[in-house]
């Protein structure tokens, strides 16, 4: 605390000028009355997001009237504070301070919210159900000012607070158009809605002609053949079963081709595939742990680990690195990655898994 205080102002604690109302109810005798639970209030902000009604109430009860400041003594780093718009009766979880002469509930709502009080009452409690009683709470020191000059400190910081609370909402706004427009964006990607334009201007250059989908779809094949047959030759050295024949080739797996029939249509060049086309999907606790490092990303057999909404492979400095999210619900995903100082990635699987084929990092492959 200062040394000097404004004039008028004075030294004192949160118990020498308020104590919470002992005042307790059965919400059966009063059942039409609304309720607030801690529930209701939103941690931090000060701001009641709804109420029940005292007949939905299982146990007793603390009343208040409007006015009163309700402080939520349950977990207090939560700093579920609100001054009531209205009378009611509410959880025992909370202290109630009833309004009276001298002091501003707006102004004693806003010191209990304020960051050192929370840090204050958060030190007096621990547990994992902690509550906070009023006995220590009331030790807070607290500087109190001339109830004109309350009022006036509670009129500017409600008005600053409005500030902030319009910035908020414009910023909420934002990040919600934001995924709007992602989202759009995602769809012109994989629509090819995105590269119309780009298309046309290479159908113009007809001698600088890319590679179209279905070619580069059999070239994905052939990647996926050539994969499993190294790795069953590799199952069945182990076991001793060298033969000169191929026979063991014809059990490869061919993937499911995707039915197109409802399918809408592709813009020209494009090819439908079937995630099992292009990737392999697998199970199993720890099914794969790996290092690989950026250069192996596009030439080694595993790219990607996918993870159910969040993706594991979360590193986009580089271009050649694909960020991944999946969101099937096939997908349990993996747990654990890590980077290391020379660019490493460590990763491991408890769950499903997607390894996708690819090649050389080439942009675009061009016909001669």
């Amino acid at each position: 605390m200062p040394e000097k205080l404004p004039k008028g102002w004075v030294k004192t604690t949160l118990g020498e000028i308020a104590e919470p109302s002992r005042e307790r109810t059965s919400p059966m005798e009063n059942p039409t009355m609304r309720y607030v639970g801690l529930e209701h209030i939103e941690p931090h902000s000060m701001r009641l997001l709804g109420h029940n009604y005292a007949r939905e109430a299982r146990s007793s009860s603390v009343r208040f009237s409007k006015g009163d400041i309700l402080y939520g003594k349950m977990r207090p780093y939560l700093n579920k504070v609100w001054v009531a718009e209205f009378d009611g009766i509410c959880s025992a979880e909370f202290l109630v301070f009833e309004k009276h002469d001298g002091l501003n509930s707006q102004f004693l709502a806003l010191r209990l919210n304020a960051e050192d009080f929370v840090t204050f009452a958060n030190g007096l409690v621990s547990g994992e159900r902690p509550r906070v009683d009023f006995e220590k709470l009331s030790h807070f020191p607290i500087l109190l000012p001339p109830l004109a000059e309350q009022e006036r400190i509670v009129g500017k910081l409600t008005a600053s607070l409005l500030g902030v609370g319009r910035a908020e909402t414009a910023a909420r706004r934002a990040r919600e158009r934001l995924k709007i427009y992602r989202a759009a964006s995602l769809r012109a990607a994989v629509t090819g809605e995105l590269t119309l334009d780009w298309r046309a201007a290479q159908r113009k250059r007809k001698s600088d002609a890319i590679e179209n989908g279905e070619a580069l779809l059999q070239r994905l094949l052939v990647v996926r053949r050539d994969g499993w047959e190294k790795a069953e030759l590799k199952r069945r050295r182990e076991k001793g079963k060298i033969s000169t024949k191929d026979k063991w080739k014809s059990r490869y797996p061919e993937p499911a081709r995707p039915n197109t029939t409802e399918l809408p249509e592709l813009p020209e060049t494009w090819s439908w595939a079937s995630l099992e086309m292009v990737a392999e999907i697998g199970s199993g606790k720890t099914q794969l742990s790996c290092r690989i490092s950026e250069s192996q990303m596009f030439c080694g057999d595993i790219l990607i680990l996918a993870k159910l909404r969040q993706s594991v492979w979360k590193r986009t400095e580089s271009p050649t690195i694909f960020s991944v999210l999946a969101t099937s619900s096939s997908l349990r995903g993996a747990t654990g990655t890590s980077l290391d100082e020379d660019g490493y990635g460590k990763v491991k699987s408890e769950g499903a898994f997607i390894r996708i084929m690819s090649f050389e990092p080439v942009p675009m492959i061009r016909r001669s």
